[in-house]
């Protein structure tokens, strides 16, 4: 069978197989939201890994272990940014 091509950085954390995604989300705003979403997901996570996914900004990084859970977490931020994302699995 074919390789799987790694493109995302979702891709290089599954194919190890110990890590498994349990959600997407996914919000309709320009790309300057990212780091303000990283900014508040930074607050109410407890663990993350530095530089990851931030190569090409100021921010500490963009994963993130959450110490809430995922549902509660994304209201809190849609919240705090006035928009609601769409999930995507």
């Amino acid at each position: 069978s074919k390789a799987k091509k790694l493109r995302w950085h979702i891709d290089y954390l599954t194919r190890s197989g110990k890590v498994k995604p349990i959600a997407a989300y996914a919000y309709d705003l320009g790309r300057e939201y990212e780091c303000i979403i990283a900014r508040l997901l930074s607050e109410t996570s407890s663990e993350s890994v530095k530089g990851f996914g931030s190569s090409d900004c100021k921010c500490r990084c963009h994963l993130f272990r959450l110490s809430g859970d995922l549902e509660s977490v994304c209201q809190e931020v849609s919240e705090k940014i006035g928009r609601r994302p769409r999930r995507i699995f």
